[in-house]
């Protein structure tokens, strides 16, 4: 591989990666993100915790296409104080050089392949309400593990053309609410978006400073918000989302 990407897209796009790798070292593969550069004038970078993937795309002169996998934390510290010009990044041997700084390279092998769920609902929110929504929400879902199913908000398409979010942690109860513009197909959205995912996505969106429609789509067991260079999967929560009648209130 024989790649230059613009310093700032380079940096943004190991920032998104960094939100997801795995900072235990309990799985050093998935502290890891996977650099895949062809023809196309497109680089994608990818990382997963398996619960968890995202994959950011950026503009990027192809010498030499190839694959590459490297650490995260230290390829966000490799060129941290380049503000300006192209971050070259090509293999030698058993490295990686990026920029001035060589870093070991990981078997591309090793890395989780990532599948993409069946389609059984798709729409679109504008980023701002969807990141409004978000920040809402995620101060109402539990922190208990005990009862999972309220470690997150439930998110169901409602007549008038309404994404609804509700959160509550057994004593609290939030609804708030993204417009979704008339016709799309979320019949099928009744899910659990973990509280962890809705942390990631609000950063993700502030970091892009997102502010046109983001496209929603998945099955019942993840879903995807693609927008801008961005793709962000998320498993969802397993198990029927209730609330109780009587809790304090929170409708916005």
């Amino acid at each position: 591989m024989q790649i230059q990407i613009e310093a700032r897209d380079f940096q943004a796009a190991v920032k998104a990666m960094v939100l997801v790798a795995d900072k235990s070292e309990s799985k050093p593969i998935l502290g890891c993100f996977h650099l895949h550069a062809n023809g196309n004038r497109t680089a994608v970078f990818t990382a997963t915790d398996y619960e968890q993937t995202i994959a950011y795309t950026v503009p990027a002169v192809v010498a030499e296409p190839g694959d590459v996998v490297l650490n995260a934390q230290r390829a966000a510290k490799a060129n941290a104080g380049t503000k300006a010009g192209a971050v070259t990044i090509g293999t030698e041997g058993q490295h990686v050089r990026v920029g001035k700084v060589m870093l070991p390279a990981t078997d591309t092998g090793l890395f989780p392949v990532s599948e993409s769920p069946a389609t059984a609902y798709q729409f679109t929110m504008e980023a701002p309400e969807l990141a409004r929504a978000l920040g809402l929400a995620v101060a109402f879902c539990s922190p208990v593990e005990t009862r999972k199913n309220l470690m997150g908000a439930h998110l169901e398409l409602v007549e008038g053309g309404l994404a609804l979010f509700t959160a509550t942690d057994g004593y609290r109860l939030c609804c708030t609410s993204a417009a979704v513009p008339q016709g799309q197909t979320g019949a099928a959205c009744d899910i659990i978006i973990p509280r962890m995912a809705m942390v990631t996505m609000g950063k993700l969106l502030k970091a892009a400073k997102a502010t046109g429609p983001v496209n929603v789509y998945g099955s019942p067991e993840r879903i995807v918000f693609a927008f801008g260079a961005v793709v962000y999967t998320t498993r969802t929560i397993e198990g029927t989302f209730t609330t109780a009648i009587g809790l304090a209130t929170t409708a916005v």
